[in-house]
């Protein structure tokens, strides 16, 4: 009986992690996305609506950080964008299985593009883990 009882419990404290877990809009909406399994889908114009062309650089990593998501900065050379600064900002989100053995549920990659400051390109891909 009390298996039974701590079973229950530990399965609600599962269930109730994964549903208490606040996202931000821009993250529900790509989730909702349904991409193929292990295969990269383009949120890019999702990622769009949200960084607008023009925004300045300091208010796309205040944005990437309220929206949830990590971020780096790297020297990299985006080969689509040529005008584009060497200096890029990556953004990532990992929707984590509610089992913790279980391998990750979804990853969102995100890259942005600037130039002057401003920001002239913007990637984003969706991929989903799950079986």
């Amino acid at each position: 009986m009390v298996k039974k009882s701590v079973f229950s419990l530990m399965a609600a404290f599962i269930f109730l992690q994964g549903c208490v877990m606040a996202q931000s809009k821009l993250i529900e909406e790509i989730l909702s996305s349904k991409p193929e399994r292990f295969k990269p889908f383009d949120v890019t114009p999702i990622v769009l609506r949200y960084f607008p062309l023009g925004k300045d650089r300091q208010a796309v990593i205040s944005e990437l950080t309220s929206q949830g998501f990590e971020f780096k900065e790297a020297k990299e050379k985006i080969k689509r964008c040529a005008e584009c600064d060497p200096l890029v900002i990556l953004g990532s989100y990992t929707k984590r299985a509610t089992i913790p053995f279980l391998p990750d549920e979804s990853y969102i990659s995100l890259g942005f593009g600037f130039k002057q400051g401003k920001l002239v390109y913007v990637d984003g891909i969706h991929t989903l883990n799950v079986f």
